[in-house]
């Protein structure tokens, strides 16, 4: 009796298959012809594998090819799972050694962290003191405040003849110190940048002004000025 396996007809076939193949055709005629084509391959396919091993694979896979069937092996689902996982954890750690390499390019500041506190406070003085106004010379009376009528009134009188009409408010520089000749500045806060500006402008042209005025020097200038050995007689003007 000749092997099921090395048969060349579709004859010797088992029930079981018979019914398998006969649930996946649409008629006889079809199956018969399918079988006979797919008996061909399968004894191919037998004299290609060594000792029967893979031969179940390879019929599984010719069964799929011809009716359309699919096998599934779960370990090997789980496989491709693990596999998948691991392409996103690979694609994962790429991204943060990427980020890492970047980090350790990135340009370092070498400000300390009281230059930069001390850059802010410059800047913000700078906005302060652009509607600002010093003024020198004003002989100072009375007991010092820091907001008297005498000092408003003079204020008042200069920026009338400069042609500003703003809100102001002023303030002597300094604590009081009968001792020292030379009175106080005084610290005039206008309404905008510009209306300094025109007041400086005007000032120029107005000769009955005997009081002297400037801009409210940032610190840092002050600080450079003195660096660099500003003559005594301007520093007095400044009020330095």
């Amino acid at each position: 009796m000749e092997d099921s396996h090395t048969s060349s007809t579709f004859y010797q076939i088992s029930p079981e298959d018979d019914l398998f193949f006969r649930r996946n055709m649409s008629s006889t005629r079809e199956f018969l012809c399918f079988f006979q084509i797919f008996d061909r391959r399968r004894l191919a396919l037998m004299e290609e594998v060594e000792g029967g091993v893979g031969w179940g694979l390879k019929i599984l896979q010719l069964l799929g090819e011809y009716c359309g069937l699919r096998w599934s092996c779960v370990s090997c689902a789980d496989l491709g799972d693990d596999i998948t996982d691991l392409k996103a954890a690979i694609v994962s750690l790429r991204n943060e050694i990427l980020d890492l390499k970047a980090l350790s390019t990135a340009p370092v500041s070498t400000i300390s962290e009281d230059t930069f506190e001390d850059l802010i406070q410059e800047i913000q003085e700078r906005e302060s003191r652009k509607c600002s106004l010093i003024m020198y010379g004003v002989t100072e009376v009375g007991t010092g405040t820091a907001d008297n009528g005498g000092d408003r009134n003079v204020v008042a009188t200069v920026l009338d003849k400069v042609s500003v009409n703003s809100n102001f408010r002023v303030s002597r520089l300094g604590r009081l110190d009968p001792t020292r000749p030379r009175p106080r500045p005084i610290k005039i806060m206008l309404d905008s940048p510009e209306l300094v500006q025109h007041a400086l402008r005007n000032s120029k042209k107005v000769d009955s002004i005997r009081h002297g005025h400037v801009l409210d020097l940032l610190r840092l200038c002050l600080i450079l000025l003195n660096l660099f050995g500003m003559p005594l007689e301007i520093r007095r003007n400044f009020a330095i």
